[in-house]
């Protein structure tokens, strides 16, 4: 009796620990954790927004704050320091171009020649295709408050 008292007493521990351990694994696609970054309003949320899915903060480059993936993706975002909403985020990742293409056409963006646009109320978020496998997604605020 006493033994299986102490079984289901290890397995409720055991248990219970499995669901913080599953939410350090979050793995999203680079190109959806980016786009939702445009989203954020201040700095800490893309920061916590970047860690929670496994991202790791590295040095600064060129301005930009820097952020990179196990497996092997990289995220890199600079705004301006008035303005989060005029951003520039930088996503390199390992998808093929039509992965991409498919990718921002389930986010709804509309693909205009080469450039990728999705307007939402008062901004407007352009992707365009960066150097070595990345998209660049410029965030612009259409009108002020």
């Amino acid at each position: 009796m006493k033994k299986q008292l102490i079984f289901y007493i290890l397995s409720l521990i055991f248990i219970a620990s499995l669901p913080a351990v599953a939410a350090n694994k979050a793995e999203g696609n680079p190109i959806n954790i980016a786009v939702s970054l445009t989203q954020k309003e201040d700095t800490t949320s893309m920061a916590s927004t970047c860690e929670y899915y496994g991202y790791v903060r590295q040095q600064p480059q060129d301005g930009y704050t820097v952020y990179t993936h196990p497996n092997g993706s990289k995220i890199r975002y600079k705004y301006s320091d008035a303005d989060l909403r005029n951003s520039n985020i930088e996503v390199t990742t390992k998808s093929t171009a039509k992965e991409k293409d498919n990718i921002l056409t389930e986010l709804r963006f509309e693909k205009n020649g080469n450039v990728y646009e999705r307007k939402y109320t008062g901004f407007i978020v352009r992707c365009t295709n960066g150097p070595r496998n990345s998209l660049i997604l410029t965030t612009q605020r259409t009108h002020r408050p």
